[in-house]
């Protein structure tokens, strides 16, 4: 397989696109990469509000985008027979996901797959506690659902029940443009109440499309810069392939790791003068077959049809990576984008 670079100026824009390649060209090496013009990104901001956490939450308050369910009866069962004094509630951000969660039609958070959660409640705690000028941000380990555990019945020793909980809902838009949906809110682990905190929206522009229709999504927040990976969603690929695709793993500063698994990922990187920051993603690429492999599979609907795809699929590691950096003569950061191959085509791993 090769992949054609197409740019566009918006910064820059650059879109892969797979075709048919030679032997020899399927070795090459590709090292692509992308500067961003920063002050022509769109501007938005991502809060971290201050935080007075309540007590409790009762039931009645409930929040959209936020639902809240109890252990499944087989866990409640063992929770009974091993006389364990806890309970656990889950956070989920659709209704019908909660409501069948732990049943057999439980099919996962698939129709929210754009809606990440992280709980930011050690940030909430620690905030206040350092000298360090960094303004508080949200974790960047997301979950398309949480859990809380909480003593039954309550002691003196137990921690809080109340969390604070950041809610992202990626929004695509067109001609490149997209919006994170941004919701801060508690929710009460116990009553299972939640309560609204904070709302905002973040507009987005897309700079960059790698490998798996990974794309990248950039704005400014004052001199930072936002990010945002976002997995494409069309690839011709087996449901397996593109669960594992959409698992995303991002090395940043500081030497944080940010996860994600649930359809994108936000990350900040700034560069105050004299200083650069990177994030880094290292994954695979699955390149679909030709048209004429595609040809011979057969019924879509045969039990043995998706692993026929996968096996007809190549291979390849890549890194990503965003940077951010600035001189004392820079007014802004320059922003690039970077991609190249870490390694040699192969076959499926099965």
């Amino acid at each position: 397989m090769r992949f054609h670079v197409h740019i566009a100026r918006l910064g820059v824009a650059c879109a892969f696109v797979a075709a048919p390649a030679s032997a020899s060209e399927t070795q090459a090496p590709l090292h692509t990469s992308a500067t961003i013009n920063f002050t022509r990104l769109p501007e938005g901001h991502v809060p971290f509000p201050e935080m007075k956490p309540p007590a409790h939450i009762p039931a009645g308050e409930q929040l959209a985008g936020f639902y809240l369910t109890g252990m499944p009866p087989d866990q409640e069962r063992m929770m009974r027979l091993t006389n364990a004094h806890m309970g656990i509630s889950y956070l989920l951000t659709t209704e019908a996901a909660a409501r069948t969660y732990g049943t057999a039609s439980f099919t996962g958070n698939e129709a929210a797959a754009d809606t990440c959660l992280a709980d930011g409640a050690e940030v909430a705690r620690r905030r206040g506690m350092t000298a360090d000028d960094t303004p508080p941000t949200w974790p960047t380990r997301n979950t398309s659902q949480l859990s809380f555990q909480f003593d039954a019945p309550p002691t003196p020793d137990s921690q809080p029940d109340v969390h604070a909980i950041h809610s992202e809902r990626f929004v695509a838009g067109v001609d490149g443009r997209a919006t994170l949906e941004l919701v801060d809110a508690w929710v009460d682990g116990r009553t299972r109440g939640v309560r609204l905190l904070n709302r905002s929206t973040l507009p987005l522009s897309r700079v960059f499309v790698g490998p798996n229709e990974l794309e990248v999504f950039a704005a400014r927040d004052g001199e930072a810069l936002q990010v945002v990976l976002h997995t494409g969603k069309t690839l011709p690929t087996p449901r397996f392939v593109r669960d594992r695709v959409r698992q995303l793993v991002v090395t940043l500063p500081e030497q944080d790791i940010g996860v994600s698994d649930c359809g994108h990922l936000r990350f900040a990187l700034r560069a105050p003068p004299g200083e650069g920051q990177m994030g880094t993603v290292q994954s695979t690429a699955f390149l679909p077959p030709s048209d004429e492999e595609l040809a011979t599979l057969g019924d879509p609907a045969a039990s043995d049809h998706d692993m026929k795809l996968f096996r007809m699929m190549r291979q390849r590691a890549f890194q990503l990576s965003i940077s951010a950096s600035s001189s004392s003569a820079d007014p802004h950061p320059i922003v690039s984008v970077s991609l190249s191959w870490l390694g040699r085509e192969r076959g499926s791993d099965f």
